[in-house]
């Protein structure tokens, strides 16, 4: 379990340090407008979302009601942008 859990946290924290910082540089380069400004709902939702994944790391133990219950919070997410997209 710890293996798992270090190579998904380990990756999102890759992606975050590394991929997107280095992605404006790249659209900086290109004359391309790609910046890091977020609307508050994402800022929300990512708030949300390291919370959620700090409590399910803390333990280090997981079960399936746990798995079911991320998917239930990831679909009440995904429908919360769609409603908020569509104003």
């Amino acid at each position: 379990m710890d293996l798992s859990i270090g190579v998904a946290v380990g990756s999102s924290v890759q992606i975050a340090i590394f991929v997107i910082p280095f992605m404006v540089l790249v659209a900086w380069g290109m004359d391309k407008d790609f910046s890091l400004e977020f609307d508050l709902f994402a800022v929300i939702m990512l708030t949300l979302s390291v919370v959620l994944a700090s409590f399910v790391t803390y333990d280090g133990e997981s079960n399936y009601l746990l798995g079911v219950q991320l998917i239930c919070v990831y679909l009440l997410l995904t429908i919360a942008y769609l409603l908020g997209a569509a104003k």
